[in-house]
Order: structure tokens, then C-alpha cells, then sequence
């Protein structure tokens, strides 16, 4: 454990806070244990059974599945992986506050349904924001105390940030965020020229480890971005009344595809028109060089001459993932191919008897809290020189935002599960700002 945390934690506050932390910790990993299964898992733990990965799902979680795999079969010790940095972010993010009140608070956010029903998904969403928050935590540590990091913590960070990285996709929008938080906390003192050059060195080495991985371990390429394209041609097509997809694409060019399309064509994902294999495909992805060029100029000219319906098309499926709760009952969880374990499967079905689900489903459609994680970007921004929590404040949010927007060009579903970064970024950083308001009043106060 590194020092500080052992430092922190031989204050009274700070250890009882981690022995309760600890308590609630065994006791969530008790009741998911093995955790929640999803059909994207299943890919990932075939290829972590079987050691041939693909880059459908960005293979460096299947990989270190693969190693835990060894030790225990099954979803289990990637589950417990995750819980343990999340667990340890919300330690750290305690140990941040003397205030019993904040300090407290992350005993008790994690139980808020927005950052609860989700964490128990073995899913790269999962393992992309528990990383990345774990960074955050520890990087919030050394913002507020005004302390150069130690190189030993930094090079943990750094393989936090690599792992974050190398299981999603998304996670290469959020980096460049993080690498200037990562640096400015390792050499707080330097100009801001210096500080970005240092950030682009590090984003670029992080990045470029997870791809060299893709490289050297042979994984094999399944050019699944194709599917993102042939949704905003479908889209497209759709919206303007014109066949915009290249013939080749088509399983079946001379039947009434326009037709067939508009029949099949689901706006919130593309699961419909071919890339889920439990249904007939209407489409299908390119197979050489030659026709993935084709269809990336075809998906290209027809951003370029119909530029309204492709804005339509993506804002709309934004909005749709900020309408969405991220609760669901057992019965849109079993279409959707997810497997609960038995101890929550029975909470759940009470809470449905009981209609308790549905009034949690009311209240936790992220659209509605979109407003206050603007708010708290812009009042961190705001006053980020006057106190280092307001620092944290607008990193946590503005890195949140940026990856939502993130979701409007690359998304290729409604699927509330994308946002789960953003809502812990915005949930995580409520002490934060109650912290920074506090010093701003004070600064205020001393003016007048």
C-alpha cells in the first residue's frame, strides 16, 4: 500500500472510514459475486478462454481475463478486479475530505442506483471507468495537497491509464484530459507550454502501448468500425428516401432493400440490420481494403451532401442515451441477453413486485442531471486558480462531457451503459464542489 494511504489512514476518521468501506466492499463482492454476465462479455471470455483475440471489443481486458482465468474459471476475479478499483477510488477520494460529512459520502454514493446497478457488469464500460476514476482519485490527491507525485505512484497510474485505454474504445477522447492532469501533477511547477508538451508525450506512449499490443500479439482484425457507418448510411438513406449503401454491403442487392430497410431499421442501434448473429443480416461488413474504401467515401459523400440528416441522426441517439435509465427489470435484462446473479436477481424481482424499480427508473435518466455536471464544469473552470477543488471539479466533469460528446460521432447504439464514466465523474465529484464552493465564499468573504 503506499504511503500516503498508509499515512492517511493512522488518522482515527480515516480508518474507521476504510474499515466501514472495506466492510461494505466484502459485502457488495458477497451479494454480485460473479458478477453480472452480458453478451459482449461472453465474446470476451471465450477469448480469454481460448487466448485468440479480435478487435471487436478492444482486446486488452480479454487479456488480462485470460491470466485470471487460469487461477479461477469463469467471470469472477475480473469482477473482483474491478471492484477493487473502485473500492480503492472511493477510499481514496475520502481520505481527500476531514469534513465527516464528504468524507462519509463515498460510503454511500456507490449505493445510488446511477453508479450501483451498473458496476456489477464484468463489461468493458465497467473497466474503463474504474480505471480511469482510480487515476482520478489519486491524481485528485495530489491536486488538492499540492504535493509533486512520486514517480512509483505516476508509473502506476500509468498502467491504470493503459488498461483504461486498451478496453475501450471511447477511452482515447478522455486520455488527453487525464495525460494533462497526469503531468501537472508530476511537475505542478512547469509552464503550460512544457506541461502540454509533456501531456502529448505521455497521451502518445499510453496510446501507443495499446496499440503495439494489438500489433505484437497477432489480434485479429475484424474492421468492426464498419457497422458505425453503415448505421448513419441506413440513417441516411432512410431520412433523404435514397440508397446511399454500396451494393456490396447488401446480402441481398436485388431484393427491395429500401423496403426491407425501413422495416428493420431501428434507431437506437444497428443490431437489427446485421451485426447482432442472432438475426437474419440485411447488411454486412466489407471484406477487403478495396471495399471498406468504398464504403468509408460512401459514408463520407453522404455526411458531406446531407449533413442536417446525419446531425438529426446522431443528436437524436444522444438524447435517447440521456432519456435512458440505466435500471433495468429482469425481463429487458433477459432480452438483452444478461445474466444476473442470484442474490440480485431476487432483489430485483422484489423491487418489480413492489414497484419500487419503476419509481427508480423515474428518477434516474441522466438527462435530467445533465444540467448541474454543465454547471459544475463551468464553476470549476471558473475558479480552478483559487482552489485546487475547483480543479478537480472541472477535470472530473469536463473529462465526463467530452467523452459524452465523444458518443455523437462514434456510437452506434442508444445503450445507456456508454454514459456510466460520465455519471460516475459527475456523482464522484459532488464533495468537490461543496469543498470549492465553500473556499470561494471564504475568498470572497476576506475581499469584502
Amino acid at each position: 500500500m503506499p504511503r500516503f494511504i498508509q499515512s492517511a489512514l493512522k488518522e482515527k476518521q480515516n480508518f474507521l472510514f476504510g474499515l466501514v468501506l472495506f466492510c461494505v466492499f466484502f459485502g457488495v463482492v458477497f451479494f454480485l459475486w460473479p458478477g453480472t454476465i452480458r453478451p459482449d462479455t461472453l465474446s470476451q471470455l471465450s477469448q480469454a478462454e481460448s487466448g485468440i483475440y479480435n478487435d471487436a471489443n478492444p482486446p486488452v481486458m480479454a487479456m488480462l481475463w485470460h491470466f485470471l482465468y487460469v487461477l479461477l474459471p469463469g467471470s469472477g476475479l475480473m469482477f473482483l478486479t474491478h471492484m477493487v478499483l473502485l473500492y480503492l477510488t472511493l477510499l481514496l477520494c475520502g481520505i481527500i475530505f476531514k469534513p465527516l460529512h464528504l468524507k462519509w459520502f463515498y460510503a454511500v454514493i456507490f449505493f445510488w442506483p446511477q453508479v450501483f446497478f451498473s458496476a456489477q457488469f464484468v463489461s468493458k464500460d465497467i473497466a474503463f471507468a474504474f480505471s480511469f476514476l482510480m487515476v482520478a482519485s489519486v491524481l485528485a490527491f495530489y491536486t488538492t495537497k499540492k504535493e509533486p507525485m512520486p514517480w512509483f505512484v505516476a508509473l502506476v497510474l500509468c498502467v491504470l491509464l493503459f488498461y483504461g485505454t486498451g478496453v475501450k474504445y471511447q477511452a482515447r477522447f478522455v486520455l488527453p484530459i487525464y495525460a494533462f492532469w497526469f503531468v501537472s501533477c508530476l511537475r505542478p511547477q512547469d509552464s503550460m507550454k512544457n506541461l502540454l508538451i509533456k501531456a502529448t508525450i505521455v497521451f502518445s506512449l499510453v496510446f501507443g502501448a495499446t496499440q503495439a499490443v494489438q500489433h505484437l500479439t497477432n489480434v485479429r482484425q475484424t474492421h468492426f468500425w464498419q457497422w458505425v457507418k453503415l448505421f448513419d448510411l441506413a440513417a441516411i438513406s432512410l431520412k433523404e428516401k435514397k440508397d446511399l449503401i454500396p451494393a456490396f454491403n447488401k446480402q441481398d442487392p436485388q431484393g427491395d432493400f429500401m423496403a426491407e430497410l425501413a422495416k428493420r431499421f431501428n434507431p437506437e442501434r444497428v443490431n437489427e440490420i446485421g451485426s447482432d448473429p442472432k438475426i437474419e443480416p440485411l447488411l454486412r461488413l466489407g471484406e477487403n481494403d478495396r471495399e471498406r474504401d468504398q464504403l468509408w467515401d460512401a459514408w463520407f459523400n453522404a455526411v458531406k451532401t446531407y449533413p442536417l440528416s446525419y446531425l438529426k441522426h446522431r443528436l437524436r441517439l444522444l438524447v435517447l442515451i440521456l432519456k435512458k435509465s440505466p435500471i433495468k427489470g429482469l425481463g429487458e435484462s433477459s432480452q438483452r441477453g444478461e445474466v444476473f446473479p442470484s442474490l440480485a436477481q431476487r432483489v430485483i424481482e422484489f423491487g418489480e413486485g413492489k414497484g419500487f424499480l419503476q419509481i427508480v427508473k423515474a428518477l434516474t435518466p441522466f438527462i435530467y442531471y445533465l444540467p448541474m455536471m454543465i454547471f459544475y464544469t463551468f464553476f470549476g473552470a471558473v475558479y480552478a486558480r483559487q482552489t485546487a477543488f475547483a480543479k478537480v471539479l472541472f477535470l472530473l466533469n469536463g473529462s465526463g462531457l467530452f467523452l459524452m460528446l465523444a458518443l455523437v460521432p462514434f456510437s452506434m447504439a442508444s445503450d445507456v451503459r456508454y454514459l456510466y464514466f460520465t455519471m460516475c465523474s459527475f456523482h464522484f465529484s459532488h464533495p468537490f464542489f461543496m469543498r470549492a464552493m465553500r473556499q470561494v465564499k471564504k475568498n470572497i468573504g476576506r475581499i469584502q
